[in-house]
């Protein structure tokens, strides 16, 4: 048997942990990133939220009505990785780049005024720059040995009709799994 609990689980990802997040729609997918920030901003965490959207400030005074994003963005708080601002192509792709990259970005939030780091996107905005569904996996069950050794939480989000097809593979690599709002321990998880 599988246990299982509410949403607003999202809000307990700590740092150290890496999660999957199955949605069903852009109202799931809301209802499962809203609490993860809201608690990452209260915490004074760095959060960076990646969203495949054309405008994504937009979603985000949708996402955090009773914040102010702007003026979280202006602080340093907020970053929004947008569509338009891929951080590697398919073609120059690589595992350890990407860690590199997320690295750099923890690295430089520690060294200000951050002891923590939030990262979620959804896989409209990263997957593109994958160059095959292999490559996704690989960098899934990377993030997880990332998030395991640095002061960083991740929310990894799919929509389970673009993506269901990976569904088994996607959950290998997270050890918990959240399937629209709610939360499954993953007994078919498998360390890297």
């Amino acid at each position: 048997m599988i246990d299982h609990l509410r949403a607003s689980s999202a809000s307990r990802i700590e740092p150290g942990e890496h999660i999957c997040a199955l949605v069903g729609s852009r109202t799931h997918r809301d209802a499962i990133m809203r609490p993860f920030l809201t608690e990452g901003m209260s915490a004074g965490h760095k959060c960076l939220l990646g969203l495949g959207e054309p405008n994504p400030w937009q979603t985000v005074r949708t996402l955090l009505p009773t914040l102010d994003p702007e003026h979280l963005r202006s602080a340093g708080q907020l970053d929004v990785l947008e569509t338009h601002e891929p951080q590697f192509s398919s073609d120059d792709f690589s595992v350890p780049a990407m860690l590199e990259f997320w690295t750099d970005v923890t690295d430089e939030a520690q060294a200000g005024e951050y002891e923590a780091v939030r990262l979620t996107a959804e896989a409209r905005w990263w997957s593109p720059q994958l160059p095959q569904s292999d490559a996704l996996i690989d960098y899934e069950a990377a993030l997880s040995t990332f998030a395991s050794e640095r002061e960083v939480a991740i929310l990894s989000v799919y929509d389970i009709e673009d993506y269901g097809w990976m569904l088994v593979d996607l959950m290998k690599t997270h050890p918990r799994v959240l399937v629209n709002e709610v939360e499954f321990a993953n007994p078919y998880y498998a360390r890297p």
